[in-house]
């Protein structure tokens, strides 16, 4: 297991009428310690295009129910990563 370092931005639409309750647009910027620690030990030859990684996909929330009792269920349907 790695600790990770991550932020996020997303934008939700909110639908009527349709068997999704909303869709969420999402990107995220993320990296772990050892990307890290390698950086500080060379950062003369490392930049940070080399340690941060990037994923953006999309979020569909359904309205039916599900077993553990909640309205929503939360997949993803898409997760791409980009370097």
């Amino acid at each position: 297991m790695r600790a990770h370092l991550v932020t996020e931005t997303s934008l939700t639409v909110q639908l009527r009428g349709h068997a999704f309750h909303s869709l969420t647009g999402y990107i995220e910027l993320n990296t772990n310690e050892l990307y890290l620690i390698s950086y500080f030990q060379n950062y003369r030859s490392l930049n940070l295009a080399d340690i941060i990684k990037v994923g953006y996909g999309v979020r569909a929330n359904f309205k039916h129910r599900v077993r553990a009792g909640k309205w929503l269920k939360r997949i993803h349907l898409a997760t791409v990563p980009v370097k």
